[in-house]
């Protein structure tokens, strides 16, 4: 049977009108929808000499793919990235924050706009307050250590830099940093080679043009988690110096890590509202993992770790009473694997006085 000769145009009006309703609450549901359970984080009080950095953890709790046209911060001072501009129905992404304190004082509030396709909430806002302290410059940290330079007669012996850091390294990676070594002046000499007590550390000397030797350093895996120090000892024929010892730093980071790497709360007096949290629990590597069970400081806080469509698992911590009891103490995740058996997560709690 023909619809168009079968209905009458009031009617036929009114199937469209009610086709197009229907189409158009389907869409209006199908819609991706932004969201931070921390959108502000307080850095507290801190000196302002170092940098501030902090992740957030944006999420998608729509139903359609959320897609991060832009994040911009609107001052020189701060920077911000989002891990990726793609976030699927479930997912959530990581927004670094990077606030240079240098000649700031006072309080502080920073605002990063995260712009989206969520039609409703198409601009979002994140924030960083705080308060800064100023520090006189002879409390400052030192400036980073200079060359080593050394002098015998007619010449000098010069290492630059003055120490090799590697910085944050991730499992599996395998940095390289280097030091020259060049002599002024007319002493003659040579650098023989070099060598640490470090296993991890593979070291290579090169000669170079100038009186000058390069000394190639690559930090090898595996590396136990956390901070590691040693030197370098290089040997000269150097009258005055036969040997030069440089320092070498890194911070070993675990494969399983969480966004944001701890749970910040703002504790005011009399407070009786509880909050919560959300934390993605993720793998450098992408190796899959399992959560056990998630170890809590509070009885009365609540756990859901959930697989994430990224990978990994996306867990929501209810019933947090922010207390300064809580600060310093920790969330602990038990994964199943061996070789990283515990992740812990801090607790940061930031205490508010009447009228702040």
């Amino acid at each position: 049977m023909n619809f168009m000769s079968s209905k009458s145009p009031l009617a036929l009006l009114s199937a469209m009108a009610l086709l197009a309703s229907g189409v158009f609450a389907q869409s209006a549901t199908n819609q991706p929808r932004i969201a931070c359970s921390a959108p502000t984080y307080d850095f507290g009080k801190v000196g302002n000499t170092s940098q501030v950095t902090h992740v957030f953890l944006v999420a998608n709790e729509g139903t359609a793919p959320l897609v991060i046209s832009s994040v911009d911060s609107g001052c020189g001072c701060t920077a911000a990235k989002a891990g990726t501009n793609a976030i699927a129905p479930g997912g959530d992404t990581a927004v670094t924050v990077k606030f240079d304190t240098a000649n700031r004082s006072g309080p502080q509030h920073k605002a990063i706009y995260v712009q989206s396709n969520d039609h409703v909430n198409p601009i979002f806002r994140l924030e960083l307050t705080g308060d800064l302290i100023d520090v006189p410059p002879f409390n400052r940290p030192s400036a980073p250590v200079a060359p080593v330079t050394v002098t015998a007669g007619p010449g000098t012996v010069r290492t630059s830099p003055g120490k090799v850091d590697f910085g944050r390294v991730k499992p599996g990676d395998q940095p390289e940093g280097q030091v020259i070594v060049s002599g002024e002046g007319t002493n003659e000499f040579k650098v023989l080679g070099a060598a640490s007590a470090c296993t991890n550390l593979a070291l290579r000397v090169e000669p170079m043009e100038g009186r000058r030797w390069k000394v190639m350093a690559k930090l090898l895996p595996p590396r136990p988690v956390g901070r590691g120090e040693s030197e370098i000892a290089i040997r000269t024929t150097h009258p005055a110096m036969g040997e030069i010892k440089v320092p070498v730093a890194w911070e070993a980071l675990s494969d399983i890590y969480t966004i944001p790497s701890e749970v910040s709360l703002v504790a005011s007096p009399g407070q009786t509202n509880a909050v919560c949290r959300y934390v993605a629990i993720r793998s450098h590597s992408g190796k899959p993992f399992k959560v056990e069970r998630i170890e809590l400081p509070e009885a009365g806080m609540v756990a859901d770790p959930e697989p994430a469509p990224n990978g990994g698992y996306r867990c929501e911590i209810q019933n947090i009473l922010p207390s300064a009891d809580l600060n310093g103490r920790s969330i602990v995740v038990i994964t199943d694997r061996a070789e990283e058996r515990t992740v812990t997560i801090p607790i940061r709690v930031v205490a508010k006085e009447k009228g702040e």
